[in-house]
């Protein structure tokens, strides 16, 4: 008894468990906590997994060191993608979108999309965006925003 004793306060120390109508979400949190909990106590009897100290003293892993290191390893260099900003849909009489001079001039989003490069301080006041007038780009880029 000693030892599932052990393992369930481990277990409900950090626990995923949430509160579910089906049985088996339930059964899967329960079943994802027994195990970090099993390699959690199969890390700490191993020798090759030992912390040492400067003094050569071991130390035992946390249960909190690990689940923060297994948590890093799980994500791994994963990172979530950018989702754009939606730009506003112009309204009826399409007095949203107009263009305007920027103090500074940067390059136009359009015409690096086809590959040139043109440095313009126009552009659209609702969107925030350099669109140059001369390659069409303001027109173009509108007109596929709304389709």
């Amino acid at each position: 008894m000693f030892g599932v004793d052990l393992a369930d306060q481990k277990r409900m120390q950090y626990s995923t468990c949430r509160k579910a109508k089906k049985w088996y979400k339930y059964l899967f949190w329960f079943c994802f906590d027994l195990a970090v909990v099993n390699s959690l106590i199969c890390m700490q009897e191993s020798p090759n997994h030992q912390i040492k100290t400067k003094k050569g003293k071991s130390i035992k892993k946390t249960q909190l060191q690990f689940r923060m290191a297994l948590a890093q390893q799980m994500i791994g260099g994963y990172r979530g993608s950018r989702k754009r900003k939606i730009p506003s849909v112009v309204d009826n009489c399409g007095s949203a979108h107009w263009p305007i001079q920027f103090p500074k001039p940067s390059r136009c989003k359009g015409c690096t999309k086809a590959g040139r490069r043109h440095e313009v301080s126009i552009g659209c006041r609702e969107c925030n965006i350099t669109l140059c007038i001369k390659h069409d780009c303001f027109y173009k880029y509108h007109k596929e925003m709304l389709e």
